[in-house]
């Protein structure tokens, strides 16, 4: 505030001096006028008395000498009226008037409202690298710019992400109240505060935070924090079946909070108590073995007939995912009327799309599989592009593992220390079956099989489904591999000194 109260200041004088010198410049040219004309009447008149003096008597000339000296006065008497001012200034004087007034309103406006100094100078600790004390600077100016103007919702908003990002989470929940104060409510703010309303307090949520949360579930009735919630909470009352569609409704959007991760294991877990051995369900396998640039969204459901609506339908944001395991049972079901457990064939089908609409786009891409009988348990593979295994790979590991816990297959390069080529993620328990990695587990899009040589592979078991490595995981020896070939691979070696029995 320091720093535009000086800009203004300053401009003031600059003003304030060009202002004096134009109405300076006026007057004096004015007087000047009035003292040249006057000067000019008194030689001629000068003049006149000579030539009369030479040419008239002397009573004649007393009487010329008077009529010139009328003449005189009577001319300079009236260089002050009207009809003889000089030529009107106004419209010099009204533009330098308001031209500077004009630039001010301009300067308050264009830089002083939206961005001002302090968010001009905010911006220049981002320019360069973004570390925590440029970030705290930021903060700083964010913070005396809300006090200036307490209007700029985006100032309010821009705030209280860097205070979120920073840890500042106590000045960032007084942030949060002071907004709402001066009415800047949104919905990405108040899924932050509920975030870390649940962080602080889990589902012992205070009065405040039950009417933040309240708010932004009429506003936004699929918002992800709170369906996060609710699935926790769904899960510890037992209703699983609304638990796994709460986990459905935050999987099923961008994942704008990073809650994936989460929401994916919680569903594993619901699922774990939700399922028993002769639940009704198909588990649907979708890779994307070529790129689709343009395609941002992933469709799976179940048709009883392909010309009726679907009876289940899940959705995934693509992110640059080519790989996604998905089950289809009477939790996502599209009515309660038309459950999928009681259907003796359907369909299942796969639709890529640019558009997140439900209904079918003219580019979209699409395959089905079945029929298949879902009290059968059955699993289809859904492939879009030629399939193409790079590596094929038999897991064995003596130790027990949940289906919460996975198996991370690695594909390297034979040199040290290089980055993973392909990952491919397994949850357990471990398939009896040979899993294979293929393209759309590769983690460079425009990689090919064909630049592929000199490779080596490895699978680690994370206990807390971290991807990297923490102790008490299992991991194998690396085995070098020819393209195309069959591996076997044996969980047991220890990460660390602790292993969990």
């Amino acid at each position: 505030m320091t720093e535009i109260l000086l800009l203004l200041a300053a401009i003031g004088v600059v003003v304030a001096g060009a202002l004096a010198f134009v109405l300076f410049h006026v007057t004096r040219h004015r007087h000047t006028e009035n003292v040249d004309r006057n000067a000019v009447n008194v030689a001629i008149a000068d003049d006149n008395r000579e030539m009369l003096t030479s040419s008239l008597g002397s009573s004649a000339s007393d009487e010329a000498d008077a009529e010139v000296d009328i003449a005189l006065l009577d001319d300079v008497s009236q260089v002050s009226t009207p009809e003889v001012q000089p030529t009107n200034r106004w419209p010099l004087l009204v533009p330098s008037i308001l031209i500077p007034i004009v630039a001010i309103g301009l300067y308050w406006y264009v830089w002083g409202t939206p961005g001002t100094v302090l968010l001009e100078e905010a911006a220049t600790y981002l320019e360069g690298e973004v570390s925590e004390a440029n970030s705290r600077r930021v903060v700083e100016h964010l913070q005396e710019y809300v006090s200036a103007h307490p209007k700029d919702e985006r100032a309010w908003l821009s705030l209280m992400s860097f205070q979120w990002l920073l840890g500042d989470r106590d000045a960032f929940r007084e942030t949060h109240k002071a907004a709402e104060l001066e009415g800047h409510i949104s919905p990405f703010g108040d899924s932050l505060y509920l975030l870390e309303a649940f962080r602080l307090r889990r589902l012992e949520l205070t009065q405040y935070d039950q009417l933040v949360r309240d708010r932004l579930r009429r506003v936004d009735q699929t918002a992800q924090v709170v369906a996060m919630l609710d699935a926790i909470e769904q899960t510890a009352r037992g209703d699983l079946r609304a638990a796994n569609r709460a986990w459905e409704d935050v999987l099923s959007q961008r994942d704008v909070f990073e809650l994936h991760q989460m929401a994916s294991i919680g569903q594993r877990a619901t699922r774990m108590r939700l399922e028993e051995p002769s639940f009704p369900k198909i588990n649907v396998s979708v890779s994307l073995e070529e790129t689709f640039p343009n395609k941002r969204w992933l469709f799976v459901y179940a048709k009883a007939d392909e010309d009726q609506p679907p009876l289940a339908v899940v959705k995934r944001p693509l992110n640059g995912q080519r790989r996604f395991n998905l089950t289809l049972d009477d939790s996502v079901a599209m009515t309660p009327n038309s459950p999928l457990s009681e259907a003796q064939g359907v369909f299942i089908s796969g639709r890529l799309s640019s558009s997140e609409d439900v209904l079918t786009q003219s580019d979209d891409m699409e395959l089905t599989r079945g029929p298949v009988d879902s009290r059968n348990q059955p699993h289809v593979d859904l492939e879009f592009g030629p399939k193409k295994p790079i590596v094929t790979v038999k897991l064995s590991v003596d130790d027990t593992m949940s289906p919460i816990e996975s198996v991370f297959i690695i594909v390297r390069k034979r040199v040290v220390s290089a980055p993973p080529i392909a990952v491919r993620r397994v949850f357990g328990p471990l398939p009896r079956q040979a899993i294979e990695v293929t393209l759309a587990d590769v983690m460079i899009p425009t990689a090919s099989t064909s630049s592929m040589d000199e490779l080596e592979i490895s699978a680690r078991l994370s206990r807390t489904g971290s991807a990297i490595a923490r102790s008490g995981d299992l991991e194998s020896v690396s085995v070098p591999f020819e393209l195309g070939a069959s591996v076997e691979l044996t969980l047991d070696q220890p990460v660390g000194a602790e292993i969990r029995n």
